[in-house]
């Protein structure tokens, strides 16, 4: 557990367990005036309440699905009675977290979230002192979204960047939309970006243009070979090299080179499947 109070409001909580830390995983938390924005993971939430002692969260506001950034919503709404906000498409998922389609691996390594009640987010988030805009970035799910501080100028972006150069994906991924949704923040000129993996960084411009132009490089370049009749398993190899072996393994086939080649490949809007 890592603490790191950026200013008298603002506070991020990187949270891991003995598991994720082996395999290189943590998720952050960010704290705002009292609304926390993703929650971490189920099986880290005894350390995101030490983390949280002493300090309130009446608020909760959900980026996407994924159960390593809405796993504690409940346990947030139990323990702080704090109201729970998510994207429309995803209020059922949170109020019946077992509808989210699973591998092995996420329930070993995240946990299954326990059910509660959700709102569907607006246009905007309101804490007692400030307002944050909700800006879709679909790309990484369809119905991903950030949330921008205009006053610190200071964007919480969810799994929408993870780092400049990515090598893999999941099947819900489109990388055309992730490029648009990557342009959108760019446009914002940020200051400071908390990516939920990454952590805080100051300055991200640099970082966004690094990951936009990866991305498209790499959409441009899949689709040219696929136009030579490479498949996508043969485009992965040529572009990206060969797979983990144990990576592959772990996550049975969700998170690999192949899965990203596809997503680059799939036209903007198209995503295989709705949710998971």
């Amino acid at each position: 557990m890592r603490i790191i109070d950026i200013d008298g409001q603002l506070t991020v909580i990187r949270v891991t367990t003995r598991h994720s830390r082996a395999l290189g995983f943590a998720t952050w938390v960010t704290l705002l005036d009292g609304l926390a924005i993703d929650t971490g993971f189920y099986r880290a939430r005894r350390r995101l309440f030490s983390a949280l002692r002493g300090r309130p969260v009446e608020q909760v506001a959900l980026t996407h699905e994924h159960e390593d950034h809405m796993g504690n919503a409940a346990a947030l709404a139990d323990r702080f009675g704090a109201v729970i906000r998510a994207p429309a498409p995803l209020v059922p998922v949170v109020e019946q977290p077992r509808t989210i389609r699973r591998y092995p691996y996420r329930h070993v390594l995240w946990g299954i979230p326990e059910p509660t009640r959700a709102e569907p987010l607006g246009d905007t988030v309101e804490t007692p002192s400030l307002r944050l805009e909700v800006i879709p970035t679909p790309g990484h799910t369809r119905d991903h979204v950030v949330f921008f501080e205009p006053e610190r100028r200071a964007v919480f972006t969810g799994d929408l960047f993870t780092g400049p150069k990515v090598r893999q994906a999941r099947r819900v991924e489109n990388v055309t939309d992730q490029i648009a949704s990557l342009e959108r923040v760019r446009a914002l000129n940020p200051r400071l970006m908390v990516c939920y993996h990454k952590g805080p960084m100051e300055d991200p411009v640099p970082a966004l243009d690094a990951k936009i132009a990866f991305m498209r490089e790499l959409r441009d370049d899949a689709r040219r070979l696929r136009d030579r009749g490479l498949t996508p398993k043969a485009i992965a190899r040529r572009l990206l090299g060969r797979e983990t072996p144990l990576l592959m393994g772990y996550t049975m086939g969700d998170y690999t080179k192949v899965r990203l080649v596809e997503a680059a490949l799939h036209p903007p809007g198209h995503y295989p499947v709705p949710i998971g």
